[in-house]
Parts: structure tokens; sequence; C-alpha cells
């Protein structure tokens, strides 16, 4: 069994397998993706907008071929060389998280996969059982933690990627997923991008906990263990593994000037 989904011998045919893959991993790549679950029986679905400086992803209802945003979207979105998490509603509102990633628009996607776990035959891509975490290099599908290796299936059509398709299962449930790549179809509303900017540019100099509405609950819990003022002088964690709203806060008052504040994200922090 191998350890990681990137440690196999390359096949003959990996240098075109590269090119597939960097239809869709590069940093400027454009296209949608349709994504349905077995388990949905036609009336939701997945879709994933991806340009050079935009990912969108939203799970919607489908009634009579009309999309409904069924709860809040959530995406990236770059700007000046800096890439930000955001999510947005039915109306194209943005709740914007004020602090840059480190990483890349691809880097925050996390289509992976590794050529030399694949061989070509025919229109397919395909490879073996015998990966172990396949899933962490497949940034778009839904059950990274329950993918059966042997079933991923990338169709090929006009030398690009046309659907991915694997089967996933665990206990007491499975079902298979399919991924619908469109090439010429990625528009984004501009309204969307209007309302980005608009965050951007309001974003405060100097952030607070309140600032990051995904850190409403955290700051909440700051205000109530030490009062506003002195949750306000706490400063912002721009790390985006602890800046979740399951965080607990503990203190220890040196006076009334210090206070020493802990913030753990989970047991092991």
């Amino acid at each position: 069994v191998l350890s990681d989904s990137t440690k196999k011998t390359p096949s003959k045919d990996d240098a075109k397998i590269k090119t597939y893959l960097n239809k869709i991993n590069a940093e400027d790549s454009s296209y949608s993706i349709d994504v349905v679950d077995s388990a949905w029986e036609g009336n939701r679905k997945t879709r994933i907008i991806k340009s050079n400086n935009i990912y969108l992803k939203g799970t919607y209802e489908v009634r009579e071929d009309q999309l409904t945003l069924e709860k809040d979207g959530e995406g990236y979105y770059k700007k000046d060389n800096k890439v930000y998490s955001f999510t947005f509603d039915r109306n194209n509102n943005v709740k914007l998280n004020p602090s840059p990633l480190n990483k890349t628009l691809s880097d925050a996607i996390n289509f992976t996969i590794s050529s030399e776990i694949l061989s070509k035959k025919d229109n397919e891509l395909r490879t073996t059982g015998d990966i172990v975490n396949i899933g962490d290099s497949l940034g778009f599908i839904s059950y990274p933690d329950f993918i059966d290796p042997s079933s991923l299936k990338m169709t090929l059509n006009n030398d690009v990627i046309s659907t991915i398709f694997y089967k996933y299962g665990g206990s007491g449930f499975s079902g298979d997923e399919t991924l619908t790549f469109n090439y010429n179809n990625h528009n984004v509303d501009n309204a969307l991008i209007s309302n980005l900017d608009k965050a951007i540019e309001n974003i405060p100099s100097k952030l607070t906990w309140n600032d990051n509405p995904g850190s409403k609950n955290a700051y909440s819990e700051l205000v109530n263990m030490f009062g506003e003022e002195t949750a306000k002088k706490v400063p912002y964690l721009s790390d985006s593994s602890i800046t979740s709203n399951n965080l607990d806060f503990d203190g220890t008052y040196y006076d009334d000037n210090d206070v020493l504040i802990y913030v753990t994200g989970s047991e092991s922090d």
C-alpha cells in the first residue's frame, strides 16, 4: 500500500497526463463544474466556478432547470496578489475574511493529484486501489475521506478532462459522485465581484476579532470574559487554522493593565 497520493512510477503517458491536469490546476485556468451526488436524486447539485482570480462553490436546489442557492456558498478571491476567503448568499452579499491566506488560488483549491499515480487507457485516466489519502489531493470532491481509489475515473474529451467519477462509502452509507467540467461557461456575476472589491477596500488597518465574520462568536466570548474594552485590544490572529468559531479563551490578570489571554482551537492546540 502506498503511503500517499504522489509516490508511484510514472506511466509512459506521464507528460500527456500532466497536460490534462494542468488544464485544471493552473493558477489562470477557467472552467465551471457541476457536481452531482447519486444520493440527491436529481434535485440538488453543487456548482463550482473557477477563473484566473476567483473560485466559487455553492450547493443549489434544482427546480425546472432553475438553480436556487440552498445555503451560503464559499469561495476564494485574488486581488492585488492576495487571496481572500469569503462566503456569499443568493443576492451576492459577501462576508469576507479580512486576513489574506498565505496561499495561491491553486493552493486553496487543492487539486493536486499527481500524474504519477494515473495511467491512460483510451479516453480514460485511472488509478489503483492501493493509493492511501487520494481524496486529500482532489479538492473538488465531497467525500475525500471515503473515496474508493480504484473507482476513480477521469474521462477525456478533446484533450481535456470532461468528467471525474468516483464511488464513496463508509459505515452504513455509499454512493457515487460525478463532476462534469465546462471550459466555456465560467461567468461570475459582476455584482459579486463589486461587493468583494468594496469589502476589501473597507478592511480596517488594524483588525480585531470582531472584523472577521468567521470569528464573531469568538469576539462575543472575549467580551463575555473580559469586557468590550479589553476585547477590542486583543490582536486578531490571521492564521486561518485558528480563526474559527470553535475557540476557547482563558486568561490571567497580572494587574489592571495587563492580561495574558490563551486561545485554543482544539484539545491539541
